[in-house]
């Protein structure tokens, strides 16, 4: 299976209709756990590019998952309905990514995300704000995973989840917030798969607990 997803979709590797193969040849080609696979299934099902039919396995829906998510972007709203959705998709996702960035990230990658947790850390003591470098954190975190599906996906949410950050700012705890970047930074810079795919749970428990303080 090619590494470029959407592109081996839209060359016709992967026709509308066909059912992807089983989950270990995935799992060899991508070179990450089963664990982070679901999770990365379940954010393209979410997208409607991939659908689960119980009993027989998972088929390709759409033919371009780009155009899906330009159309289905254009009528999007944040609401208190669908904004658990969002975290939820961003998890699964960044947990997929998180494997990936174990592997790929070079040392200029884990720089950059240290450079911004050192700024956010900066702009905590000063009680500014420092929600672009928290968007800049996960954007980076993708671009990290030198994937270019991944993070196409990523890019065409980036303004609602700033949006949603901005949001959140009064009610959010600044020490917690970067810690909780911090530790993910720390389990990269380590290799540690599992506790980097740990640490971004933790983070995105943490912001589904602020969601019941920002949508009351």
């Amino acid at each position: 299976m090619p590494r470029k997803f959407s592109s081996s979709i839209e060359k016709g590797y992967f026709k509308v209709g066909d059912k992807l193969p089983p989950e270990r040849r995935l799992c060899e080609e991508f070179g990450v756990s089963r664990t982070a696979l679901r999770e990365g299934i379940s954010s393209l099902v979410h997208l409607e590019v991939l659908e689960t039919i119980t009993g027989s396995g998972v088929y390709v829906r759409r033919g371009s998952p780009e155009a899906v998510l330009k159309q289905k972007l254009k009528s999007f709203q944040i609401t208190k309905e669908n904004i658990s959705s969002l975290i939820d998709f961003r998890e699964g996702l960044e947990s997929f990514t998180g494997e990936l960035v174990c592997r790929k990230a070079t040392p200029e990658d884990i720089r950059n995300l240290e450079k911004l947790v050192n700024r956010m850390e900066k702009f905590k003591e000063r009680g500014s704000s420092f929600a672009q470098e928290d968007v800049e954190f996960h954007k980076q975190l993708v671009l990290a995973s030198h994937n270019e599906f991944v993070f196409m996906v990523l890019e065409a949410v980036i303004p609602f989840i700033l949006r949603w950050v901005y949001a959140r700012e009064n009610v959010v705890n600044p020490e917690d917030v970067v810690l909780l970047h911090r530790r993910i930074t720390e389990r990269i810079k380590e290799g540690d798969s599992e506790g980097t795919r740990k640490a971004i749970k933790e983070h995105f428990q943490h912001t589904h607990s602020i969601v019941q303080k920002v949508w009351k």
